[in-house]
């Protein structure tokens, strides 16, 4: 009946205040109950209670990390928790128990006492859990759970705790179903929430190792880990609208990206490959990946993980949408964290770069298809400013910015369009700089010439090659000519000087463009017909590219500062070799197993004259051979007759023994002693008369002298024995006429022999070949003083056929071999060099000493083989072989080895007047031959090149040839003093 509000409610306290009176008096239970429900009535009716707020935001979807702090609660509110419970306790079966319960609970929560909250939220579920305001209890509880703050090290026990409660509330499922789907669906968000904050949190602290340069492998596993929950969390959600489904797509998509990164991070390129085409291939969330910026980096990633999972055709398929151009805005390019549309991607350069580099990866296979891709290629970077190896000196700060502007292009365009090459130190860096257009001709010129050196070629392939080099050669030229590289003015425009410093790669690539065409000329050697035109050609040219290759690299020398050349030192020492090798591969050796005709002349010319001699003399060796011969058969055949007869007169003893009954023979062994003698009774008819009349002895030297084989050799020897004086003048006229037309052959042969290098003496032999043929025809009776006269003019041709020739061997077998060696010294320095570059230099040395030991090889083999004499010298050895082996110095082993010895001395001394050598400029008569110092060079170049392969490891084919041969002449000849022979294998 109060006229405004606040009377009202003052009247209405005051009607609690009196009803709290009654309930608790002693008027009895009715009244008391009368009262509990008028002061039920007035808070619900009169005074219209409502809940307490939270002492949070229950709206706010993440937790906001409440800390609980009990408060005090005010009167009105302690009175209502008193007047509920004691309601509750009067009418228990009343059925707004459960109302008073949750109302108690919130005014618990409101002033933040928790525990006493959640104990009457809990009573609500346990006894009223059909009720419909289990389901706000039920809301309540995990609010209380979702918002309530918990110490960091208490995190796991507080989570176990809150999934039980959460676990309890899911199955009891109060309220009603509806309701406990939006109860679920709170709960679901609050899980989702929190393991996107904890995937998030992980993801950020294994970046954040990354970028400190500490990438831990496990903290990238914990951040995948989360990411592979969560996203099948978000799978499962089910979006109720339009709006829903776009956070979901934008979701996933943030959560594959990280979880590719991890991924990546961790090596898992399969996996990471995974992720990348489930991004690609859901439409929505590509869409997504798409508006913002990242479709180009998505194919990007994935064509750089296929590459590098060695899926080459997937890696080209990516590299190809990357490398398309589109109409404008077909790209939307993410940098700096803003979007923007252009017309091709960043990337399309640089995948048409790795497409071609994947091609050339796969190797002769897909050759065809990486010319192809090398050819657009250098079409697709002819728009680029010129630089071929340009040396630019930047601070580094801001190196990229500063040689952009040297350039004169813009940054990005830097790595675009130009290969560059960075060495920074102390602050600076060295820039170097090529144009990718001019990057990529190299390349291909490299592979089109790989062809010309690889297999068996045909010399069209060969010349194809050589128009390759031309047409390399004419690309440089547009940079800088040749003429350029060591020449360049003053600014004056009149001093000219020699400056390579700043064309120091030009200069080298110069250098290796020719020894290009010196191998493959060298190639075209190898496959023509030796002596053909073809042949001729190309030595001349190989010899040609060679000595412009010397010439070129020698410049430098003079070049103003000297320039390094680097690697082209190795191949101006494979040059060398190359050209030393094939100048020297086979020497023609100057003793031919076909002794010269001067030689064989000689010799034949002496024996002749010593035999007809003898003949004269009656001393023909060779005749006192035929006849001792003859002897010998004369002796066996009479031999042969007195055996015949012994046996002849043996059976005709024994049948009169058997006649006489003195010894009585079987019927067998007579009928074989009566066989022998009928036989030799009719072979020699007459012996049994003779032996009667004139006994054994004169009857047999009658039988024997009577039968015609004996008086055949008595004849022979009779006639051999004889005078032959009376054909004297007749075989002298022989001998003349055999010899004068020879030694005219074997003079006409000097002379074309020494036609270049006239000798005095070839004259005098021609004077008196003339005088020895006048002789033959005006004299008739020619003496030995005759004959003599041929024998010295033999002689002196014997010499000249071979001393040309032997000087020449030695020239190239020793002076050669010595300008070999000094050039293998040049490259001694290789000991102050390390790694690859000191090994090919310590390569160069030890091929050039191996080469020097081929020549002196020769040398050696040479004079071993070298004719001589031979005849002559086994003639005066038979002599007296005694006195011969102890003129020759050699001891008395056997027959075989005494004579060999004797031969190896006379074959010294016979050559010892024939050698010049020469010694600078000037050339010097030698007396004694070099053999041995042939021998002790060849042996201390073997240790010096050991001593190289043995600490620098290295090996070529010349090399393993130089230690084979060694092995094998040692093995075979004596006289190298201390030989060095280390054990040493070499790998083939």
């Amino acid at each position: 009946m109060a006229t405004d509000k606040k009377t009202a409610k003052k009247k209405i306290y005051e009607g609690l205040k009196w009803g709290r009176k009654v309930r608790d008096s002693h008027l009895g239970n009715q009244w008391r109950k009368n009262a509990a429900a008028v002061i039920n009535y007035l808070y619900m009716d009169k005074l219209e209670y409502k809940d307490p707020e939270y002492p949070f935001d229950p709206k706010k979807e993440e937790s906001v990390q409440f800390k609980f702090k009990p408060q005090e609660i005010p009167e009105n509110y302690r009175n209502y928790i008193t007047d509920a419970k004691i309601y509750m306790k009067l009418f228990p079966e009343d059925e707004n128990s459960p109302v008073f319960l949750y109302k108690i609970a919130r005014i618990y929560l409101k002033y933040q006492h928790l525990e006493e909250a959640r104990k009457y939220y809990k009573q609500i579920l346990e006894d009223y859990c059909s009720n419909e305001v289990a389901y706000s209890a039920s809301y309540d509880i995990f609010l209380t759970y979702k918002h309530q703050y918990y110490p960091p090290e208490k995190q796991t026990e507080f989570k176990e705790k809150r999934n039980s409660v959460i676990a309890e509330l899911e199955k009891k499922k109060c309220g009603g179903d509806e309701k406990h789907r939006e109860l679920m669906d709170m709960i679901a968000k609050l899980e989702l929430n929190e393991l996107v904050r904890t995937s998030r949190k992980s993801f950020d602290e294994a970046m954040e190792a990354k970028e400190k340069k500490n990438n831990d492998p496990e903290k990238w596993k914990k951040a995948l880990a989360h990411y592979e929950v969560l996203v099948k969390k978000i799978l499962n959600q089910k979006p109720k609208n339009e709006e829903e489904k776009a956070e979901r797509f934008r979701n996933l998509f943030g959560i594959y990206w990280n979880t590719y990164l991890a991924k990546k991070e961790l090596g898992d390129f399969k996996g990471a490959i995974e992720t990348l085409e489930t991004i690609k291939r859901k439409k929505d969330v590509f869409a997504v990946a798409e508006n913002k910026g990242y479709k180009e980096i998505i194919y990007y990633e994935l064509a750089e993980a296929y590459t590098r999972a060695f899926d080459d055709k997937n890696a080209i398929l990516m590299w190809r949408e990357l490398a398309k151009t589109g109409p404008k805005g077909t790209w939307k390019i993410r940098k700096d964290d803003k979007v923007k549309k252009t017309k091709s991607s960043q990337f399309k350069f640089m995948a048409e770069e790795k497409i071609f580099w994947i091609y050339k990866a796969r190797g002769k296979e897909y050759k065809q298809e990486m010319m192809e891709q090398g050819k657009k290629l250098v079409d697709i970077f002819d728009i680029g400013k010129r630089q071929y190896q340009t040396k630019f000196t930047i601070p580094e700060k801001d190196a990229y910015e500063k040689l952009a502007t040297q350039i004169n292009v813009k940054k990005d365009e830097v790595d675009k369009y130009f290969k560059v090459f960075w060495n920074c130190d102390s602050g600076n860096c060295q820039a170097t700089v090529t144009d990718k257009k001019i990057y990529y001709q190299e390349m291909m010129f490299d592979l089109e010439l790989s062809d010309a050196f690889e297999g068996r070629v045909s010399t069209i392939t060969l010349k194809n090659a050589l128009k390759e080099v031309e047409k390399m050669e004419d690309i440089y030229n547009r940079y800088l000519p040749l003429s350029k590289i060591f020449t360049e003015k003053t600014k004056d425009g009149k001093k000219i000087y020699l400056t390579a410093s700043k064309y120091e790669s030009m200069w080298k690539k110069r250098l290796n463009l020719i020894y290009q065409k010196a191998s493959i000329w060298n190639r075209i050697v190898e496959k023509s017909r030796p002596g053909s035109a073809s042949w001729t050609q190309a030595k001349e040219e190989y010899s040609k590219y060679l000595e412009q290759y010397k010439k070129l690299y020698e410049k430098n020398f003079s070049a103003q500062p000297q320039l390094n050349p680097g690697y082209a030192v190795i191949y101006y020492g494979e040059a060398l070799i190359k050209f030393i090798n094939e100048e020297y591969q086979t020497v023609q050796d100057p003793f031919p197993k076909k002794q010269p005709q001067a030689i064989g002349l000689y010799q034949d010319a002496q024996l002749e004259l010593i035999e007809l001699q003898k003949k004269v003399s009656g001393q023909s060796e060779t005749l006192q051979k035929q006849v001792k011969k003859l002897n010998e058969k004369l002796e066996k055949a009479k031999q042969q007759y007195i055996n015949e007869i012994k046996e002849f007169i043996d059976a005709l003893q024994k049948i009169q023994a058997h006649q006489n009954k003195s010894k009585v023979l079987s019927q067998k062994d007579l009928l074989k002693y009566y066989n022998r003698f009928k036989k030799y009774n009719k072979k020699y008819p007459n012996f049994i008369k003779d032996l009667q009349k004139v006994g054994f002895q004169k009857a047999l030297t009658k039988l024997i002298l009577s039968q015609k084989d004996i008086k055949n050799y008595q004849k022979q020897i009779q006639k051999l024995s004889g005078n032959f004086s009376k054909d004297y003048p007749k075989q002298t006229k022989k001998y003349m006429d055999k010899f004068l037309p020879k030694m005219k052959k074997a003079l006409a042969e000097l002379k074309k022999q020494y036609s270049e290098n006239p000798v005095a003496l070839i004259d005098q032999l021609e004077k008196t070949y003339k005088k020895l043929v006048k002789i033959t025809k005006t004299k008739p009776q020619l003496t030995f003083a005759d004959l003599q006269q041929i024998l010295q003019p033999l002689g002196q041709m014997a010499i000249l056929s071979i001393m040309l020739p032997s000087n020449n061997a030695l020239a190239l077998t020793y002076n050669v071999s010595q300008s070999v060696k000094n050039r293998a010294d040049s490259y001694s320095w290789y000991k102050e060099q390390k790694g690859y570059l000191r090994k090919q230099v310590a390569k160069i040395k030890a091929d050039l000493l191996a080469l020097k030991m081929r020549l002196l090889r020769y040398g050696i083999k040479f004079f071993k083989d070298a004719p001589y004499l031979e005849k002559l010298s086994k003639v005066e050895y038979q002599e007296n072989p005694d006195a011969k082996l102890k003129e020759a110095g050699c001891p008395k082993v056997s027959k075989k080895e005494d004579l060999q010895c004797f031969l190896d001395y006379k074959r010294k001394t016979y050559y010892q007047r024939s050698y010049t050598l020469k010694e600078g400029n000037k050339t010097v008569e030698k007396e004694i031959i070099p053999l041995d110092k042939l021998k002790f060079e060849y042996t201390k170049t073997y240790e010096e090149l050991h001593k190289i392969v043995k600490n620098e490891n290295v090996s070529s084919k010349h090399i393993i040839e130089a230690y084979e041969n060694y092995h094998k002449i040692i093995s075979e000849g004596k006289g190298f003093g201390d030989i060095y022979e280390p054990k040493l294998e070499l790998v083939k």
